[in-house]
């Protein structure tokens, strides 16, 4: 039962465009409070991981979008463009048919090197909320990131900026679109980087996105060494803002 301001009861209305918005969060596995999907239990059960993170809590803060999916908002009110970019997201990510390959097979993982990179991933919103709390979090709090009135005037970049360290691990905010897999392993670590650079800077409140290609495939005593060189966007811009040579070990 929804109530209106007045005080007078209605039951709420599944037609036109909040249904389509119903729709879509039901076929992406986004539940309208923003926990799990269609197939969370289902996923766990299989001892998969789930089909794929929510809008919700991934960026729920968008400012750029104002997609804030919360209990009680009316779905007429999102944006739509958002939902369907995470629908389209999650499509191409999971529900293309993946070519598993198994850890130890060299050959095969060879194959994959490439000096093309993969499709782009979904864009996610870097905020000053965010900047902030990462220097809250990381002792970092250079005006050049927290003080949006000093950076206006005097930073080359006339706003504050992301710190790079946070623009390299928001990579395990991206779902990149591949054909294939790597199965088989017990554990998989992330064994450092090769190589790591901040070319150009990340503005605050700007989206960004990923791609990635697989660089080298190296047997090793503990298993199997795969390095993928992940480049870092801000959306619409060719230079990127990192570039990560980074080395998974498989186990």
């Amino acid at each position: 039962m929804a109530v209106l301001r007045n005080g007078v009861g209605r039951e709420p209305c599944w037609r036109g465009r909040r249904a389509r918005c119903a729709c879509l969060c039901l076929l992406s596995g986004l539940k309208l409070n923003g926990i799990g999907g269609r197939n969370f239990i289902r996923d766990r059960i299989a001892n998969k991981p789930a089909a794929a993170p929510d809008y919700h809590s991934a960026n729920r803060w968008d400012a750029e979008w104002r997609a804030d999916v919360l209990p009680g908002k009316a779905c007429h009110s999102w944006p739509m463009q958002p939902i369907l970019d995470f629908h389209r997201s999650r499509l191409m990510n999971h529900a293309i048919p993946k070519r598993q390959i198994d850890f130890r097979d060299i050959a095969a993982l060879q194959a994959l090197v490439s000096e093309e990179y993969s499709p782009w991933s979904n864009p996610f919103v870097v905020t000053q909320q965010l900047i902030d709390d990462f220097a809250a979090l990381s002792g970092d709090d250079y005006w050049i990131h927290t003080d949006p009135e000093k950076a206006r005037a005097q930073s080359p970049f006339g706003t504050t900026i992301a710190h790079g360290a946070l623009v390299q691990v928001l990579a395990s905010r991206f779902h990149i679109p591949l054909d294939w897999e790597i199965v088989g392993f017990n554990n998989m670590v992330n064994y450092g980087s090769d190589r790591l650079r901040f070319p150009s800077p990340v503005p605050a409140g700007s989206a960004i996105h990923a791609r990635c290609r697989v660089k080298a495939v190296q047997a090793v005593k503990a298993g199997t060494q795969v390095t993928l060189e992940i480049a870092i966007h801000v959306v619409g811009q060719e230079r990127p803002s990192v570039l990560n040579e980074q080395v998974i070990l498989y186990m």
